[in-house]
Parts: C-alpha cells; structure tokens; sequence
C-alpha cells in the first residue's frame, strides 16, 4: 500500500535483460525523443517567441500539454512505451519552470 519508487540495482538490470534486443535501439530512441523535448521546454535563458528557441519551446510545451494525442511519439504514447506516469512526469516539468510559464494548470 505504501510502496517506495526505489528499486535495487539487481531489479533494475534485471528488467533491462528482460527487454529483447530488437527492442532496445526503439527504447532509446525513444527516450531521446521524450528528453529532447524536455529540454526544448527548459531553455537555458529566456527565449523570443519568434526566435527558433522560442518556436521550439512553445512546440514542445505543447506537445507536452496535450492529453489527447495518442499518436506514435506523441509524449503520452512515448510515457506509455517507456512504463513513465505521464501525469507524474509533467507535475515534475511543471515544478521544474518559472512561475510565469507553467501552463497544463
């Protein structure tokens, strides 16, 4: 009932071997995908909006807001094929911004 997030180390590398080979390269690619646009959301200094930072960040805020999409690398679909919370994962970026471009509220 109140479990922890923490695992051993021989759990966690025992559900990497359980994942086949052929599978792998898609996971990774898949993870690029879903931290490449996390870090499009998090710009090192305040970005334009019309600038190409600025395009990127509001491309990635919203594809990272949107609850519908269900769509292959969409962020939800992505959280799904990685096993993330997708609504743990935003409250984490949601933290994670200046007070003032939060959006998802």
């Amino acid at each position: 009932m109140f479990a922890t997030d923490a695992i051993l180390a021989s759990q966690f590398f025992a559900l990497r071997k359980s994942v086949p080979a052929a599978y792998r390269p898609i996971r990774r690619l898949m993870l690029a995908v879903l931290l490449d646009g996390i870090d499009c959301l998090h710009p090192a200094r305040p970005a334009h909006p019309l600038s190409r930072r600025g395009r990127l960040q509001a491309e990635a805020a919203a594809w990272i807001w949107d609850m519908g999409a269900g769509t292959p690398f969409s962020f939800n679909w992505l959280c799904d094929g990685l096993g993330l919370s997708r609504s743990y994962l935003r409250e984490g970026i949601k933290r994670r911004l200046p007070r003032g471009e939060q959006k998802g509220e």
